[in-house]
């Protein structure tokens, strides 16, 4: 078999990890983060696909970016597995904190089920059953509908960290921030934010 076979049968055999590991334990995983039930229903129809590509990944062109796209759809099938069978069964902690603990190494179970599908489509949309691939779509759009279940989970997470003895004052949104750590005024507005401290004066423009 070449890699892509390779890579292909792999995340069929990680999908059907998944899905066993699932039916196991998914009644008595009370408290299971919705977003693995989600994912679960999902799955299926990414491994019919794959079912589909399997029987004509020999007659593909040898392209590079499908070669890479099918490497990307083992390596997030393998993750969701490791994700799904590192929280669902019975374990030391919560369910949630076991899984806040995975997921800062593996990522959100949403977006690697979200990441995996998009590139599946990307591989078998001209080789799949259409009736499989339309089905792969429609479950793709209920993955992406999803709420992010691990903050770290889309690797937008802002991580502020002070060692010092100082003030640290971070301000990741929009509005306006208005910051005195001294004992003189501060006066802040639109565009200059004053701090007439006694070590001098400053002004910050936005």
């Amino acid at each position: 078999m070449s890699s892509m076979d390779d890579d292909v049968y792999g995340a069929i055999i990680g999908i059907e990890k998944i899905l066993r590991v699932y039916g196991k334990y998914e009644e008595v995983a009370t408290d299971l983060p919705d977003a693995f039930r989600g994912v679960a229903n999902a799955v299926p129809s990414a491994k019919a696909v794959l079912n589909d590509l399997l029987d004509k990944v020999d007659d593909m062109p040898n392209d590079d970016a499908l070669t890479a796209a099918a490497t990307t759809i083992y390596t997030k099938a393998t993750s969701l597995y490791h994700l799904f069978n590192s929280v669902l069964p019975p374990g030391n902690g919560t369910r949630s904190a076991r899984y806040n603990a995975a997921a800062r190494k593996r990522g959100a179970v949403e977006i690697l089920a979200k990441e995996m599908m998009e590139s599946i489509l990307e591989v078998s949309k001209d080789v799949a059953e259409p009736e499989s691939i339309q089905e792969l779509e429609k479950q793709l759009q209920e993955v992406s509908k999803i709420p992010l279940s691990f903050e770290g989970g889309d690797g937008s997470r802002n991580e502020f960290n002070n060692w010092g003895d100082g003030h640290q004052n971070n301000n990741t949104g929009s509005g306006t921030q208005h910051i005195n750590t001294g004992n003189a005024p501060q006066f802040s507005g639109r565009f200059e934010t004053f701090n007439m401290g006694a070590q001098g004066r400053g002004s910050n423009g936005e």
